[in-house]
Parts: structure tokens; C-alpha cells; sequence
């Protein structure tokens, strides 16, 4: 089944190539992603349960879907739509903006969460997981705010994308990160990482021709390159206090035993990639359905907080692999809310909006759509763990998103 996935896969990523004459767009990224975790599976480092024929289908099935709708929605351009552009001002003023609205909340949960557990707590990280986990952690005051920096995230890496960098794009990078540490978990890093780079990742810069001097460009490129870096440091940071429990098991392959020897963060990232798609082979053996429990959970949560009480749960129950797994991929999620045909209706309508996403910013550079392409991008990508749509911070950038492009243009006319 493996040799049949890659064939079809490497065939995909050539019409999509051809299709968007370059190899990295909207289609590539699932297929990519999804062929490497596929391959890392294939290559056995631990010894998981084997993907089930119905697994095998449903991971194909659903590829195929994407690529097809997106390749339809890449045709779509609304002519008669206005479009949206703003200056490099305006763009970076909303990102001061949106940076230091985000502050209100940021930086009061950061010190509670420092007068929590000290400034060693990069050696707490268990503690700080479990505490979440469990719901007792009491240093966040003001819940969802914060998460107006990943927006402003998004739109620095718009800014980079099309007038280079610039020091004061770290704003809201660093209260991004001030706001995910708390939480314990690795995944906030890598989500702020593709919410800034997936505008660069998807379309050409657009470096203004004014910038002329090489040395600007070069301390420019090393500015994004260290935060990068950084944001790598502290994943891996974090990975590796959390991996220090981790002795040699009988699912380690001597392959994998070596690469412990060295550092037991190969076993958990390997782990973290590759258990999710097995996982949902495990799922789709005795599928659950709950409507809407996963995608729409932000809103759940937030009619549960004004008396209603609505059946919701904030993480999976695990399935076993047969290590423990709570989470199987945006397949399971979808699959749960939507049943098995409701969730391929979903993919198609996702495939669909990102590829005339893609679209619009290559016709018309529409500030919109390069926002949105920047966030479904990193929905895209992180299919293989979750359909990250159940964060709230998702949902908050999509909705705001408008009301934010509405004060934008109030500050252009002034």
C-alpha cells in the first residue's frame, strides 16, 4: 500500500507543479507532509500497530479530495470583489496594535506564571503540562486576548514578505511566545513558526525596490533567521525535558535505541509525527461520533461558561498504537463531528478556499486572503496531528480578521 500512496503522491505533486508552475503551493504542502509522515512510518524506528486497508484508503481518499477541489478552487478569482491593500504604515501599525492589545493579557498571565514556577521554568515543563492538563494552573487572568498576537504573527510575516524585515515585527513574535510557554506545550512554537513564514513559504517576496543597500538585506535576513532559531532552541528546549523520563521499551527499534543513546527527543518527535496516523487507524476500527465536539468546541466552551451545558470535551480520548495517543490527525476530528461522508464534504471545502485563497493573493495580492492563506496553510500543515480548528486562537484570527481589515481602513483614509 506504501509504494501505491507514494506513487500517487509524487504523481499529485507533478500536476500541482505544473499546475501553479512552482513546487511548493497549496497542494504540495499536504501532499508533502503527509508522504513524510507516511515515510517515517514506513521506516519502522518503533514498532507500531500496522494501518488497517480501510486506514490506507481513507488517508489516499482524502488527499485525493484536497487536491482535486483545490485545483478546481485555484480557477476562482472574484473580479468584481474589492480588494484589500494597505500600505507598509498602515500594516505595521495595526501589527503595534493588535501587539500591544495582546500585552493586556500576555504579559500579567506571563508573571503570574513566572511567580508560578520561577524563572527555571523550562525544567518544570512536566509540571507546567500536567497543571494544564488538568485545568489548575490560576495565572491566566484574561483569557483569549492574547491571542491577538498570533494575528499580528500573521501579519508580520505579510510585512516580511513584502517590504523585508524589520526590528519592531519581534513585538509581536516574543508576546507570541510569552503567551505559548505557559501552556507547557511544544505545538504553540511551531504554530507561531508557520504563521509567520507560510506568507514567504506560499507566494514570492515582494521586497520593496528601495531597499537597496546588501548589508540592510543581510542583517535584515539574519534578524528572521535568528528568530527561526530561536523558536527551534526553545522546541527542542522543551522537547528535551520533557523526554528525560524516557527509557529504552520494547517498541524501540536498535535503530531507534542508538538514536536515544544520544538524545531521547528523536524518540518523542518521531513518536509525536508518526503515532497520530496510526492512531486514526485504530479510530476508524470503531468510529464515534459527536457533532461538532472538536471543530466547534472554541464556541461550546464559550456558551458552557454562560449556563449551558453542552457535552464537550477539550482533549481526545486516547487510543493505543499500542503506545497512548489522544490525538489521530484532522481525519479523526472531522470524522467525529461531520461522520465519515460529512468530513470529506469538509476537506472538499477546505481544498476548495485554500486553493482560491492562493489565487487571489497571486492575481489580485489581496491582503485578505494572503492572511487566510496564511492560516489555513498552517491548518493544512498540521493535519497530520489535529485539525487545529479546535483552537481557539484559529477561530479568534478568522472572525476578527474582518473587524481588523475594517480599522485598517479607517486608519488609511485618515
Amino acid at each position: 500500500m506504501y509504494i501505491c500512496y507514494f506513487l500517487i503522491s509524487v504523481f499529485q505533486l507533478w500536476i500541482a507543479k505544473v499546475k501553479f508552475k512552482k513546487f511548493i503551493n497549496p497542494i504540495s504542502i499536504y501532499i508533502c507532509v503527509w508522504l513524510i509522515v507516511v515515510t517515517l512510518y514506513e521506516s519502522n524506528l518503533v514498532y507500531l500497530n500496522r494501518l488497517s486497508v480501510f486506514a490506507w484508503i481513507t488517508v489516499i481518499l482524502f488527499q485525493f479530495v484536497y487536491f482535486i477541489t483545490c485545483y478546481v478552487g485555484s480557477n476562482y478569482v472574484f473580479a468584481k470583489r474589492k480588494v484589500y491593500s494597505f500600505d507598509k504604515d498602515i500594516l505595521l501599525n495595526a501589527i503595534i496594535v493588535l501587539s500591544l492589545i495582546s500585552a493586556f493579557a500576555i504579559l500579567p498571565n506571563f508573571y503570574n506564571f513566572i511567580s508560578t514556577y520561577s524563572w527555571s521554568f523550562m525544567d518544570k515543563m512536566n509540571s507546567v503540562y500536567n497543571d494544564r492538563l488538568a485545568g489548575t494552573r490560576g495565572y491566566e487572568l484574561i483569557p483569549y486576548l492574547g491571542t491577538l498576537s498570533y494575528l499580528a504573527v500573521v501579519f508580520s510575516g505579510i510585512y516580511y514578505r513584502r517590504y523585508g524585515m524589520n526590528k519592531r515585527l519581534l513585538i509581536p513574535m516574543i508576546l507570541a511566545l510569552l503567551d505559548t510557554l505557559p501552556g507547557g506545550g511544544r505545538f504553540g512554537l511551531v504554530l507561531i513558526l508557520f504563521l509567520f513564514v507560510m506568507p514567504r513559504v506560499l507566494f514570492p517576496m515582494q521586497t520593496e525596490s528601495v531597499v537597496k543597500k546588501i548589508g540592510k538585506k543581510k542583517k535584515n535576513r539574519i534578524i528572521a533567521v535568528a528568530l527561526i532559531i530561536v523558536i527551534v532552541v526553545l522546541f527542542v528546549q522543551m522537547s528535551s525535558v520533557r523526554s528525560r523520563w524516557i527509557t529504552v521499551n520494547q517498541y524501540m527499534s536498535p535503530t531507534m535505541v542508538r538514536l536515544v543513546s544520544y538524545n531521547p527527543v528523536f524518540y518523542k518527535t518521531y513518536t509525536y509525527i508518526v503515532e497520530p496516523l496510526v492512531a486514526l487507524s485504530e479510530y476508524l476500527k470503531d468510529m464515534t461520533f459527536n457533532f461538532g465536539g472538536n471543530t466547534f468546541g472554541f464556541f461550546i466552551s464559550i456558551l458552557n461558561k454562560f449556563g449551558f451545558n453542552l457535552e464537550y470535551a477539550r482533549y481526545q480520548e486516547a487510543l493505543y498504537t499500542p503506545l497512548e495517543c489522544n490525538v489521530a490527525t484532522y481525519i479523526r476530528e472531522l470524522i467525529q463531528d461531520f461522520t465519515y461522508l460529512g468530513a470529506v464534504f469538509v476537506v472538499a471545502l477546505i481544498g476548495f478556499l485554500m486553493g482560491m485563497f492562493y489565487k487571489m493573493v497571486i492575481i489580485k495580492n489581496d491582503f485578505y486572503y494572503e492572511v487566510m492563506s496564511a492560516i489555513m496553510g498552517t491548518v493544512i500543515v498540521m493535519s497530520f496531528f489535529m485539525f487545529f480548528y479546535r483552537e481557539s486562537i484559529f477561530w479568534i484570527m478568522t472572525i476578527l480578521l474582518p473587524v481588523v481589515i475594517f480599522m485598517m481602513k479607517k486608519m488609511a483614509k485618515k
